[in-house]
């Protein structure tokens, strides 16, 4: 029994340990946004204003998660 779970925990832990390192699926590095979503102003909680081409460029080369959400929410 012992070795059972030993041997489930090591499985676990071996897979979950190179997961991690997986290169990103190519359709999140080659998006390509229309110029209407790119000019899209967005307001931050601070009200500073940008767009989301901005955020885009400023960033690029990296992943970003933009949280988008709506006051009714």
């Amino acid at each position: 029994m012992k070795i059972t779970i030993v041997f489930a925990l090591t499985f676990i832990l071996h897979t979950n340990l190179f997961a991690q390192h997986a290169p990103p699926p190519e359709y999140l590095s080659t998006q390509n946004f229309p110029d209407s979503v790119m000019q899209l102003p967005l307001t931050s909680l601070a009200g500073s204003t940008t767009t989301f081409g901005d955020i885009l460029k400023k960033h690029e080369g990296k992943n970003v998660l933009i949280d988008f959400w709506a006051s009714g929410c």
